[in-house]
């Protein structure tokens, strides 16, 4: 299997998703500085933020699920990408017939291939979002932009939420993956993984109080969900013939 996974590296140009991976950091940090300071800047306007606004733009409870729904829309996307790429174009036309080409169990390939996105989705993900919300936590607490501290139980949140949505997103993008294998399509998977992660943070804003719960919850179903699909890709694959 690690020799399949290593096959996989260097067929596929997994540079590109790393970069992207940077580029996502990059974009959420900047969303944290914005989520900072927007409340500061509309009450020097004169403009006194709701109580519910301060729940989630000034307090670590709120801001850090507020941040990591935003890493798992992209990284959803990212996931998505992977898996198309990955999979569904390798299971379409010619290149599918190079595919069963090779001597090894059908089964074998896919599993590698989806346990490869799968982990590097909630690896990227995990690794960005506690680099750029610890870099965000310690440059707010030398100026000053949250009035909360960022201490080690904010940090130990950090750790749950950011390991929950990890495996929400890997999930999502796996479930999408198998949407878009209907049509063999990079469109279908894209456009199924935006849809199924799109109602995320509504959900998580309308219950604050049990904002991880809700997470955990839905974490659960999207990965058994995947689990679900994933067996049943494994045995099609396995007598499907290639077109």
């Amino acid at each position: 299997m690690i020799k399949l996974i290593g096959l996989e590296l260097r067929r596929n140009k997994i540079s590109t998703y790393l970069i992207s991976s940077i580029i996502i950091a990059i974009v959420v940090l900047g969303f944290c500085f914005l989520f900072g300071y927007g409340p500061q800047i509309e009450a020097s306007k004169g403009v006194l933020p709701s109580d519910t606004a301060f729940e989630i733009f000034m307090t670590w409870k709120g801001c850090i699920p507020l941040i990591g729904t935003i890493s798992l829309g992209a990284f959803t996307v990212m996931s998505a990408i992977m898996n198309a790429k990955f999979t569904v174009e390798e299971y379409a036309g010619k290149k599918a017939i190079h595919l069963f080409s090779y001597p090894v169990k059908r089964s074998r390939i896919l599993f590698a291939k989806c346990i490869l996105v799968f982990s590097f989705t909630c690896i990227a993900m995990f690794t960005c979002n506690i680099a750029v919300i610890s870099l965000f936590g310690a440059i707010s607490n030398a100026v000053g932009i949250l009035p909360e501290t960022f201490t080690t139980s904010e940090f130990l949140y950090l750790l749950k939420t950011t390991a929950v949505l990890s495996l929400l997103a890997a999930s999502v993008g796996l479930v999408a993956m198998r949407i878009g294998f209907i049509k063999k399509s990079l469109s279908w998977t894209i456009v199924s993984a935006i849809i199924l992660v799109g109602p995320c943070g509504n959900l998580f804003s309308m219950f604050p109080d049990r904002t991880f719960t809700i997470m955990l919850i839905g974490m659960a179903i999207l990965l058994v969900i995947g689990l679900i699909v994933f067996l049943e890709l494994l045995s099609k694959v396995n007598k499907m013939e290639a077109v």
